[in-house]
């Protein structure tokens, strides 16, 4: 089986850290955390899940843990600390990808829920659902991307990848219910013990608020943008999750 990297950009997620890591680690060969930052828990949490994070305060050097893989026989896992995925559901993408079903695809996506509220003992959870709210999903197979430039702040996202020709961006469609890559995004809920209640569900900065548009001096389609829009589309839908760990 081709390996899979779990890599994790963190910063200040002590309250949900815990949950990503156990998502994952039984999916993924090995974690790289990044962690740009923390000065809650987050850290301590995740050497107690046996993760021991890397720490790098500038974003746009994250590039650099894994420009290495491109072209290689591998996946990489792209996660951040407030993404929890579901670890019966990656058994079964473990399993489909283990047959070939993924093998002329350089990304797959799955189904996000970005979460207003979580109850874990009634493992149910309400937000929006992507599709078709925004679907983030950062699951790459490295032999089929041929480039990978370091045009964007965020490593996990693929800005100006180039692939090998004939291969294509595989979306997992069906249901959230049935779908096997299904993460809830807490977006919208408290990730860390140091967060001010005022600041949930807003961190790009002041004035960036759910709902509200903002000046920029940003030019074309950036200007004026809804930072959250991508993040609430549709109506609030509430599901059943799995039991969260």
């Amino acid at each position: 089986m081709t390996p899979i990297i779990g890599v994790i950009l963190a910063k200040n997620e002590d309250l949900s850290i815990e949950h990503v890591i156990r998502g994952i680690e039984h999916f993924v060969d090995d974690i790289i955390m990044i962690d740009n930052g923390s000065t809650d828990g987050t850290v301590d949490l995740a050497k107690r899940c046996g993760v021991s994070p890397v720490h790098e305060t500038d974003l746009l050097n994250t590039h650099s843990y894994v420009e290495g893989f491109v072209g290689k026989d591998m996946w990489v896992f792209g996660v951040d600390g407030d993404e929890i995925f579901d670890p019966s559901g990656l058994e079964v993408l473990h399993e489909q990808m283990k047959s070939g079903m993924y093998d002329l695809a350089y990304q797959v996506q799955g189904w996000y829920l970005h979460a207003t509220e979580l109850d874990l003992k009634r493992k149910s959870a309400k937000g929006y659902l992507g599709p078709p709210s925004h679907t983030p999903t950062k699951l790459y197979q490295m032999s089929n991307i041929s480039r990978w430039p370091n045009t964007h702040k965020d490593v996990l996202f693929h800005v100006g990848t180039r692939v090998v020709k004939g291969v294509k961006m595989r979306v997992v469609p069906d249901t959230w219910e049935g779908n096997p890559l299904r993460c809830i995004h807490t977006r919208f809920i408290r990730r860390s013990s140091r967060e001010p209640e005022e600041t949930v569900g807003v961190r790009l900065g002041p004035g960036h608020e759910v709902g509200r548009r903002v000046k920029s001096s940003m030019k074309g389609t950036e200007a004026n943008k809804n930072f959250r829009y991508n993040y609430r589309r549709g109506k609030i839908r509430e599901v059943e999750t799995w039991a969260i760990r």
